[in-house]
């Protein structure tokens, strides 16, 4: 069986952004482990896999079943897409057996370690999202006070008042004509 030597996962929102995708596009390598085949070809943290040996990744899992198809010293040829330019870049399968190092505990703590790092960075992007909200929402109320302060002058106002709706706010007034 193949050994790549890399860990990746579903494009995290930035890397679909800069490189252009589609959701859940490619195989994102988040690792790549030193010395493997992968690192000799030139594969990068960051770059997105698009195809494996002719087969296109349309989702990150699809990635796995191309690699350990092959054998050790088959060649590879993948499509990668960094910082959105797309890159041809071949080389050749390794095998595990090339690292008598990598023990089963010590690819299972970088797998967790990444993990955690995915998790916290995504965290870390839904409260910044939260935020920008909440001052987006802030600002419609603020711009609607502003007005309901000014409506509340006119003589052809009748009354200005804010009603909420789902995630949204609403100004309602009413002119009276008859009022001159």
């Amino acid at each position: 069986m193949a050994f790549w030597g890399v860990l990746y996962s579903s494009p995290l929102p930035e890397t679909v952004d800069v490189n252009r995708l589609n959701a859940y596009q490619g195989a994102e390598i988040n690792y790549v482990i030193p010395g493997s085949s992968a690192d000799i070809m030139g594969i990068k943290e960051g770059d997105v896999i698009l195809e494996l040996n002719g087969v296109p990744i349309d989702y990150f899992m699809d990635l796995k079943p191309e690699v350990v198809r092959n054998f050790h010293g088959d060649p590879v040829s993948s499509l990668v897409r960094r910082n959105g330019e797309d890159l041809e870049i071949n080389g050749t399968f390794g095998g595990v057996s090339q690292f008598p190092e990598l023990k089963e505990p010590k690819w299972r703590d970088i797998a967790f370690d990444y993990a955690a790092r995915r998790r916290a960075q995504q965290r870390r992007h839904s409260q910044e999202d939260k935020a920008l909200q909440e001052i987006a929402l802030q600002d419609i109320r603020d711009e609607l006070a502003a007005i309901a302060n000014e409506l509340k002058d006119d003589p052809h106002a009748q009354g200005a008042e804010r009603l909420q709706t789902v995630g949204e706010w609403h100004l309602v007034y009413v002119i009276d004509k008859n009022n001159n």
